[in-house]
């Protein structure tokens, strides 16, 4: 088949696993990602790749595809990777460590050896990894740091840490807190009055407790500097505006950002309300602060390196938002796992998928979008942000469904992925989404579909899926990717979807079709002649009642019937008009009989067919001489199909290889001699021996350039006294010049 590397690989990263009997996790995993079209994952405190396109290509110099990384600082349980935006540094982390290993270039997959050597830096030590210290619960990358190294860090207790990895792997650049006012830049030193955005206690500990974050992506507001957090209990703070220390953000952006915040300021309708006109003030000067760090750019420059303002003030924890409706008593019951915010191109809001451990799914939308907000008194009197419940899901009931986690499509906006104990959820918010954007009623729900089942209903958590990823490459294709406990890799081939033709299109090309051309099909086109032609209408006339008193005088229907003239020429009409009906009944149930007779033999005729074309298709040595060989031409047909999909890859690769070529034998040689005759002269490589050598020869250059020095000025006195012996003493004068040619002229 096409896809059978996928078997290969699925068999190779099988046979790789534990045979132990995989346990529900405790808390969220994800063991898998995807970089490029390399697949790296984790096994407890190892970590393997192995390059998809080679498998696929059948290219690979090596044996076993799949390679090892060593990495010496690596001990402890993995529970989450994480890759930067270049694809070049892997965050992995446990229960209280994390460490960032730098990858291999993509040439790993050329070696030999079964193991790779990674680099790989401990973060905050200090904070994470000393006992008593709280326990790890969502590491990310920022996608605007200005190296692609701002690592994100929260931990249980809400607390934020920015690590700056090009810088210090140690202290943190910056932190955040979502629960004490007081320890935040940005907060307020009087708490905020508790605007509970569930009805939960002053005692439930599990509102200080956060359980995940996610960064926005809006690119039309103050969306993609915001921080959403999640709380154990299911509420949700927002940070913003939110920049790493060192930051590489769009010039578009910010200019964007300033023209809208200009207009709303000079909206007459933010007069008369102080709080929003001094937040607008407040956001101007920050965005006015932000714009004078664009100096001396190009004009071909497109994003500019920044710190984010302090002079504006403290950043204001904006939170929790407050729900409505709100959940009921059972639901409040459930601890939150995971939160995931998009912006669809069809609404101006953003749209919340937050997931719980019982298996319910919210689907919210944000009725205040967030915007900048700093700590002032002001801001003590604002009312806190407002989500609205769209629809609430139950993924598997009855069921455990351990800590779920989501996963952001990255080809359809409006799908989100879902992966828990019981295998994976597809779900689909195309349906009311695009309602939403021809009316302004919606009545349509998401669209939930299982795509992988790991197991029974009942012990769906003896193989729960621990890692999700998408895979949308130009060579491998459009696939999903999920990683059950015990390392069973499970692929699934997703569809593009295809834009629906829109049903009067297809009605009237259909009815053009049929009234050019019914007889030219059915004359040239049609295989097969029915013997039913169009039905003949039925004469209804004839099912009417009879009408007894038709042609009979009023007068006489109550009297005596006297026989007269005029009542025999009545009973004659009526004996007339029966005969008539009786006639048109007879003709009508003939043409009925006719009919069916003939659709009788017409159903025999279509069976005798049906029955012949399965001979023909299923036997190709049967007796019907039209039908002999078809079902060898049509494997026949699927083998040529098969081989031209394979011929396709290859081609495929080699445009590729072409358009990425990698360094040959003799290159590859020439470049290490290169580096050789590099290290031995300035003394940079080798260890010890390398750093003799090169010693030894620069003393020989020392020594050869002080003779030189010396033997020069020799050299140029030589050089001038040789000069001087080829110079005459002296020249010869005219006079004497005058005499010679006389006495040459007289000879």
């Amino acid at each position: 088949m096409a896809e059978a590397w996928l078997g290969n690989l699925t068999e190779a990263v099988a046979d790789l696993g534990s045979n132990g009997v995989p346990g529900l996790p405790s808390i969220k995993t994800k063991k898998l990602v995807v970089r490029n079209s390399d697949l790296i994952w984790a096994e407890k405190n190892v970590i393997r790749m192995v390059s998809m396109a080679q498998l696929k290509g059948g290219c690979s110099n090596s044996s076993n595809p799949i390679k090892t990384l060593q990495i010496p600082n690596l001990n402890f349980d993995i529970h989450s990777l994480a890759l930067n935006h270049t694809k070049k540094l892997l965050a992995v982390s446990g229960t209280h460590q994390v460490l960032v290993i730098v990858l291999p270039r993509p040439g790993y997959a050329n070696l030999v050896t079964p193991t790779l050597d990674s680099r790989s830096i401990l973060i905050g030590q200090y904070y994470h990894a000393l006992p008593g210290s709280s326990q790890l619960a969502n590491v990310d990358w920022h996608p605007w740091s200005c190296s692609a190294a701002s690592l994100l860090v929260l931990t249980r207790d809400s607390l934020l840490r920015e690590y700056d990895v090009s810088l210090d792997s140690d202290e943190p650049q910056q932190s955040l807190s979502f629960t004490q006012h007081s320890a935040m830049p940005g907060s307020l030193s009087t708490p905020l009055s508790n605007h509970r955005s569930r009805g939960f206690s002053a005692d439930d500990d599990r509102d200080d407790e956060c359980v995940s974050f996610h960064l926005g992506c809006s690119s039309s507001d103050w969306g993609a500097l915001t921080l959403y957090a999640l709380m154990r209990n299911g509420d949700v703070y927002a940070l913003c505006p939110f920049l790493p220390t060192h930051a590489l953000v769009p010039i578009n952006y910010i200019q964007n950002l300033r023209g809208v915040t200009e207009a709303k300021l000079l909206d007459p309708a933010h007069e008369d309300n102080g709080i929003v006109e001094a937040r607008l003030n407040q956001q101007m000067r920050w965005l006015n602060a932000m714009a004078k760090q664009m100096h001396s750019l190009d004009g071909s420059a497109t994003s500019f390196k920044c710190s984010s303002p302090r002079a504006t003030g403290s950043i204001l924890r904006q939170g929790p938002y407050l729900v409505q409706p709100p959940p009921s008593d059972d639901d409040e019951e459930a601890d939150a796992s995971d939160i995931i915010a998009i912006r669809p191109s069809q609404l101006p809001m953003d749209v919340f998928v937050v997931v719980y451990t019982n298996g319910r799914v919210d689907v919210c939308l944000a009725t205040d979008n967030v915007e900048g907000r700093w700590s002032s008194r002001a801001e003590l009197a604002a009312q806190p942000p407002v989500m609205s419940t769209y629809e609430t899901i139950q993924l598997v009931n009855g069921a455990d469904v351990g800590y779920p986690s989501l996963e952001h499509d990255p080809v359809y906006e409006d799908t989100v992925y879902i992966s828990h104990a019981s295998g994976v959820h597809a779900l689909v918010l195309k349906p009311w989404l695009d309602e939403l954007a021809q009316t302004e009623c919606i009545t349509r729900d998401s669209k939930l579909i299982q795509v992988v089942q790991t197991g029974e209903r009942d012990n769906a958590q003896s193989n729960p899926v621990v890692a999700l990823d998408i895979v949308n490459d130009a060579f491998l294709g459009y696939f999903l990717l999920a990683l059950t406990a015990n390392l069973q890799l499970l692929p699934l081939a997703l569809s593009l979807r295809v834009e629906e033709t829109s049903g009067e299109g297809v009605e009237e090309k259909e009815h053009k079709k049929g009234a050019e051309g019914a007889d030219h099909t059915s004359e040239h086109l049609k295989h097969y002649s029915s013997l039913l032609d169009a039905a003949h209408p039925i004469d209804l006339d004839a099912a009417h009642p009879i009408d007894l008193t038709r042609g009979l005088d009023g007068g006489h229907t109550r009297d005596e019937i006297a026989i007269t003239p005029q009542t025999l020429r009545y009973l004659g009409g009526v004996v007339s008009n029966v005969r008539r009906h009786t006639h048109a009944l007879t003709a009508s149930a003939n043409s009925v009989q006719d009919r069916l007779s003939l659709q009788i033999r017409e159903s025999a005729r279509q069976i005798d067919r049906l029955a012949h074309v399965a001979q023909v298709a299923t036997n190709p040595s049967n007796q019907a001489g039209v039908g002999s060989g078809k079902g060898g031409r049509v494997h026949a047909v699927s083998l040529d199909q098969l081989a031209l999909l394979a011929r396709m890859d290859r081609l495929l690769q080699r445009l590729m290889d072409r358009h990425q070529p990698t360094l040959s034998v003799h290159e590859t040689k020439w470049f290490e001699e290169l580096a050789r005759i590099r290290d031995e002269v300035g003394g940079s490589g080798g260890g010890k021996n390398g750093d003799a050598k090169g010693r030894a020869l620069q003393a020989r250059m020392s020594r050869l350039n002080h003779q030189l020095n010396i033997l020069r000025p020799q050299v140029e006195a030589y050089q001038l006294g040789q000069a001087a012996k080829l110079t005459p003493s002296s020249a010869i004068g005219a006079s004497q010049i005058a005499k010679v040619e006389g006495v040459l002229h007289e000879e």
